[in-house]
């Protein structure tokens, strides 16, 4: 009962995320002109890019966009993300982090969905956080990054030999 009652707040966190996302996107699409800058010469500013490249790669290289393409590499994604979340619970034993790996997972499913989202509903991305003469991104890009490095840096900070004692998994053979 406990386990499912967390399933569904993570559920709810991942929609929360996903509406913030698509909410600032409809305030930033009906507010294009405007360019919005942070301060005086400031690196931050706020203005609506419409990426229809579907991802990065492919607007770097240019290698033409598929929608239908993307749009099922996002449900594999979503698919993917649901089972790699109970498999890696269940493996990495996380003890007292597993809050910190349930709101990792909720970011990069809110980052899925939002995709998922901007190729079906608005059939483009758009961008709108512009740090000058480097990126344009969205929230969603944000989600997926502190998403990952958090899951990168959780699963590499466990020590080992703590992981292997913590699971109480047989250790013969091991140094």
């Amino acid at each position: 009962m406990f386990r499912k009652k967390i399933k569904s707040m993570n559920y709810f966190i991942s929609l929360f995320l996903l509406l913030f996302d698509q909410t600032t996107k409809i305030l930033v699409f009906y507010t294009a002109p405007y360019n919005v800058n942070v301060s005086e010469n400031s690196i931050l500013s706020i203005h609506a890019v419409f990426n229809n490249y579907g991802n990065f790669a492919n607007a770097k290289w240019q290698l033409g966009y598929f929608p239908y393409f993307f749009i099922l590499i996002n449900i594999v994604l979503i698919f993917l993300i649901l089972f790699a979340y109970d498999f890696l619970k269940s493996r990495l034993c996380l003890g007292h982090n597993s809050k910190s790996y349930d709101f990792l997972w909720c970011l990069m499913l809110a980052g899925t969905l939002a995709s998922f989202f901007d190729k079906v509903f608005w059939n483009y991305t758009l961008d709108f956080i512009s740090i000058k003469n480097l990126a344009v991104f969205d929230l969603k890009d944000l989600y997926y990054i502190i998403g990952i490095t958090g899951l990168i840096a959780l699963i590499f900070r466990s020590d080992s030999k703590k992981l292997v004692n913590k699971c109480n998994i047989s250790t013969k053979g091991l140094p």
